[in-house]
């Protein structure tokens, strides 16, 4: 198969009945409707690689990512998407989603939280401590377009 062939699966819009005591055994004995208090989620979510880490992404939420070369308030387009769910159509790509992007925007640039790096040898007087704090990018999405199917 090439890189830009996609599958599309449906996901089923009924949860199984028997499927309730394999999630939770109490839930399934507390409510006779068996998975029916339980939410589903059928909001469009996509599966983004950037900055060799994926991430579930979603409309209307930020991320902090590995950093962009992006300045804040400027619009950007992720076009590596291996996934998208769209009301519980769920597009895989193989190993990309043709057409597939994920836009917005750069909030700002920040700092994660430092690590501590503490290197000594027992027995001797050798100590070392240093700290890290890696650069990131807060990564809002405003828009999934999901591409050809």
């Amino acid at each position: 198969m090439s890189q830009e062939e996609s599958q599309t699966i449906q996901a089923p819009s009924e949860a199984l009945p028997e499927a309730a005591s394999v999630l939770d055994p109490l839930e399934s004995q507390a409510s006779p409707e068996g998975l029916a208090g339980i939410a589903t989620n059928t909001s469009t979510y996509a599966i983004v690689q950037t900055g060799g880490k994926q991430y579930r992404m979603e409309v209307g939420r930020f991320y902090d990512i590995e950093l962009l070369s992006a300045s804040p308030d400027e619009a950007v387009t992720l076009t590596e998407v291996l996934l998208i769910n769209q009301g519980g159509t769920v597009t895989v790509g193989q190993p990309l989603v043709a057409g597939a992007t994920v836009q917005g925007r750069v909030v700002d640039h920040i700092k994660a939280k430092k690590v501590l790096v503490y290197k000594m040898k027992p027995k001797k007087k050798t100590r070392k401590k240093n700290g890290h704090r890696q650069p990131l990018t807060r990564f809002m999405v405003d828009h999934i377009t999901p591409g050809a199917a």
